[in-house]
């Protein structure tokens, strides 16, 4: 990453004061904002403007040095005035044509950075070149800080236009990330630095800058990840510093109490330090208020803040114990305290009842935080805890997949476990070990057992119905689904037993094709599943990963890509490491099928990182086949190539529910290296191993996949026998798609093109078109074939950079350029021929120009016929 990144998100204000100085509009310019918000960089930009107006350009910088000497910020442009020099106007006129002469004839273009620090005299020098237009002047100033009279007149009573530069917003920064690092930032590292800096260029570069040379941030498995602590650097921390100030030692302990404890609620604060401290910090603006349900948290103006602050703050341990206390005393009412309060006594040596660390322990492995939950389940165990301690401290090893050690465990603990469903957790904990040892048959032999065992009638069907879940993962859905229909049949079954049972039953529709089903029992059982999150955690969000997986390959795009983008972005906000390497692969399943494939690339690749750090189930291996589908399909043969390898480096043969999509991979990667009948024969055996496992549902995937790859014959008839058994209405587009292919009718692959945009599927609706202007130029339709091109290229670039067989079909055709495809869609949107010169920023005879070519290229006449040719309408924009 070089020194200087690019400019991002300023693109208006730049425009702006680039044409003034080009028209002449003004003489100058004051850019106003916070420290670290990028002013410098924004004047340093206009400075290379300036160069290629071939203005004549000089740079000053005003320092507090050099604040007491007259002139002292220009001292380096102007010549050391002689004996006699005269007073200070004789001194002002001097300097002034000091710094004319030295344009020689061109226009002067002179930056004053940090203005707010001049000098009285540099200041009047400014005022002086400004007003009499001897120089276009961008100066710089802190908002909030004094300045000389003589600069605050440029833009209160004189010639200066008034910019105030504000933050970089949250998709700047992103845009910003990606382009200085040369890659896409997983969403968890993003949204740590979009907290950490809000926005400030100058935080976020140092932080940046600090990560890489501390090796804190890295890519890892094709994208950009934050490890460890975010740690300012000096240049930070001298800002914050300042921005502190001096406080008396009572206000900076309170700064660093808070600091410490953010958020902290102000009944709580204001216990620990006292009447008045509050206030003080609220009006020095350090410390803010906001309120959370019914109570009113103080948390730091900036996240920064706290990270210096705690470097010099008391010792932790002292600190953990004192807030420890306070917030016992108060009783911890709320659901967050008893992980606040039991990581603060571990903390502060202050361990108490181990009744209290189990339970924090609980918290923190519900939380995705396994080693948290270690130490805290371990102090418990030291403590005496009891049966939960020791589960806790299972579940957590096992969550870091140190299965062997939670085993050993959880075997100590059967005689333990004295009630229903305490035996009901343990058999649970030890089968989804075993299953993470890839010793699935064990783990299944192991629930049958607990189950003869059970004598209680909920806690037997409980130990079925994960039992039904282990088989589905396994591939088995039919038996899966044998297993829990009858439980969930049964009105009297309890909610934990049924959502248990419905899980199972939802990853089984999902390959089976049963989305109608598993929409029905997801609606019956989301208020359950939410209501028994204390319980189980990870249930919840599981099940409705599965739903949203069977709603993929249904086609029912635009309603699962709400729900996944809403559960991906509540994970990030929780960090919870495995709903967030869940969703963010769910969501990179669903705009594959869209076709978005950079963003689905860029959220596979970031699930696999995650997965790769602790995958306790077996999916990083599907997050992988994924992404090399999405390479492969971007044309990116080394990237596909190498995501295959690490998939089945990674597949645990246990582990059989996306079968379909490893040998896609593999399908997809020998296309994009060329080999199309291995990719059509790998799409068959896909096809035909997915029927004999009963997972219709990648049945009908893979023989559109083998469709998309060039064998059609073999897979139409196939498609549209699965239509009564998968449903949906991807699977009827599939059919209408293969079938037009056989016919080679352009007219039925233009209708199939459409079915395919308005499910969402902008990708094969793209191929669709692609192949229907084939199907028309070979039957003569030189008109149909250009319109069934344009539509292609409309989606296409809607697609991204897409490389798959069928877009070849596009060849040489002459569809509009992408300005006439701008300038049509325009007109066909009800604009007159002005109003889109105005928008493109276009002659009108320019825009008549490119209308001309899309009505001949298009073979219509009118305005009225652009519509049905350009963009085909959807249900969602």
């Amino acid at each position: 990453m070089g020194g200087v990144w690019p400019l991002v998100g300023r693109g208006e204000e730049l425009a702006l004061v680039v044409e003034q100085l080009r028209l002449g509009a003004s003489s100058a310019v004051v850019v106003a904002g916070a420290a670290g918000v990028g002013k410098t960089r924004f004047a340093a930009e206009v400075m290379l403007a300036a160069e290629r107006q071939r203005c004549a350009t000089a740079w000053s910088t005003a320092t507090r040095a050099a604040a007491t000497i007259p002139f002292g910020a220009f001292a380096h442009l102007l010549p050391v005035p002689g004996p006699g020099a005269g007073g200070r106007l004789e001194l002002l006129r001097r300097a002034g044509s000091a710094l004319g002469e030295r344009a020689g004839g061109r226009r002067l273009v002179l930056a004053v950075d940090d203005a707010h620090l001049l000098d009285d005299a540099s200041a009047a020098l400014v005022h002086q070149l400004a007003s009499t237009a001897t120089a276009f002047v961008i100066a710089t100033v802190r908002s909030g800080e004094p300045v000389r009279d003589s600069i605050l007149a440029l833009w209160k009573d004189g010639p200066a236009q008034y910019l105030e530069i504000q933050p970089l917003a949250e998709a700047e920064v992103r845009r910003l990330l990606a382009l200085a690092l040369g890659g896409e930032v997983e969403g968890a590292t993003m949204l740590r630095l979009w907290e950490a800096t809000h926005g400030n260029a100058l935080f976020l570069h140092e932080l940046v800058s600090d990560g890489l040379e501390r090796g804190t941030l890295s890519a890892r498995s094709g994208v950009w990840r934050w490890t460890g602590l975010l740690d300012p650097g000096a240049r930070v921390a001298e800002i914050v510093r300042a921005r502190i100030g001096t406080l008396s030692a009572a206000d900076r302990r309170a700064l660093e109490l808070v600091a410490f404890a953010e958020p902290i609620e102000v009944s709580l604060l204001e216990r620990l330090i006292g009447d008045g401290g509050l206030e003080r910090l609220q009006r020095r603006g350090l410390v803010a208020l906001e309120r959370s349900d019914r109570r009113v948290d103080a948390r730091l103006v900036h996240p920064l803040y706290g990270e210096i602050l705690r470097r010099g703050a008391v010792p932790r341990r002292a600190l953990a114990a004192r807030v420890a206390e306070a917030l016992a005393a108060t009783g911890a009412r709320r659901r967050q305290d008893l992980l606040r309060l039991g990581t603060w006594r571990l903390e502060g040596g202050v361990i108490g009842a181990p009744e209290l660390l189990a339970a924090a322990a609980w918290r923190a492995w519900a939380s995705s935080d396994p080693m948290l939950a270690e130490r805290l389940a371990t102090a418990a165990v030291d403590g005496g805890g009891g049966f939960e301690a020791r589960f806790t401290l299972a579940l957590a090893l096992r969550s870091q997949e140190r299965f062997q050690q939670a085993d050993a465990l959880l075997a100590h603990l059967v005689p333990d476990a004295r009630e229903h469903l305490q035996r009901v957790r343990v058999a649970d904990a030890r089968a989804a070990g075993l299953w993470g040892m890839g010793m699935a048959e064990e783990a299944k032999r192991l629930l049958l057992d607990a189950e003869a065992q059970a004598s209680d009638r909920d806690a037997r069907e409980e130990l079925a119905a994960i039992r039904a879940t282990v088989l589905a993962f396994s591939g088995h859905a039919a038996a899966s689904l044998a297993v829990a229909r009858p439980i969930l049949a049964r009105p009297a079954a309890g909610d934990r037993v049924r959502v248990r049972a419905g899980l199972a039953a939802v990853i089984a529709l999902c390959l089976t094709g049963g989305a109608d089903e598993a929409n029905a029992l997801v609606t019956d059982l989301r208020e359950p599943a939410l209501r028994l999150a204390d319980e189980l955690p990870f249930v919840a969000s599981q099940l409705f990963a599965a739903h949203a997986l069977a709603l993929t390959l249904a086609g029912q795009l635009g309603d699962v890509h709400q729900q996944a983008q809403f559960e991906y972005e509540r994970a990030l906000v929780n960090r919870a490491h495995e709903p967030l390497a869940l969703w963010a692969m769910v969501l990179g399943r669903v705009l594959l099928g869209q076709g978005a494939l950079h963003r689905a690339r860029s959220l596979l690749q970031e699930a696999a990182a995650l997965y790769a750090e602790s995958d306790p189930v077996g999916l990083g291996t599907v997050c992988l086949a994924l992404l090399a589908q999405a390479c492969a399909q971007s044309g990116e043969r080394a990237a596909a190539e190498q995501a295959l390898a690490r998939a089945r480096a990674t597949h645990r043969p246990a582990f059989r529910t996306f079968d379909s999509e490893l040998g896609l991979a593999c399908a997809w990667t020998a296309a994009v290296a060329g080999d199309l009948p291995a990719a059509t024969g790998e799409a068959l055996r896909v096809a035909d191993a997915a029927h004999a496992a009963g997972h219709h549902a990648h049945v009908a995937l893979a023989l559109h996949e083998l469709t998309r790859l060039g064998e059609v014959t073999a897979a139409a008839n196939r498609l549209r026998a699965l239509n009564d058994t998968v449903d949906g209405p991807l699977i009827d587009a599939y059919a209408a798609h293969a079938e037009a292919l056989v016919a080679d009718d352009g007219h039925a692959l233009d209708r199939a093109g459409v079915a395919l945009e308005v499910i969402g599927a902008q990708l094969l609706a793209a191929e669709a078109f692609a192949e229907a202007c084939w199907a028309h130029r070979q039957h003569g339709r030189v008109a149909s074939s250009t319109r069934s091109a344009t539509r292609a290229a409309v989606l296409i670039e809607r697609c991204g950079t897409p490389q798959t067989p069928a877009l070849t079909k596009l060849g040489d055709v002459a569809a509009l350029t992408r300005r006439e495809r701008e300038v049509a869609s325009l007109a066909a949107g009800g604009l007159s021929n002005a109003a889109i010169a105005e928008r493109l920023v276009l002659s009108v005879r320019t825009v008549e120009h490119h209308l001309e070519h899309a009505y001949q290229k298009l073979g219509v006449r009118r305005r009225s016929q652009l519509a049905q040719h350009l963009l085909v309408p959807s249900r969602r924009d």
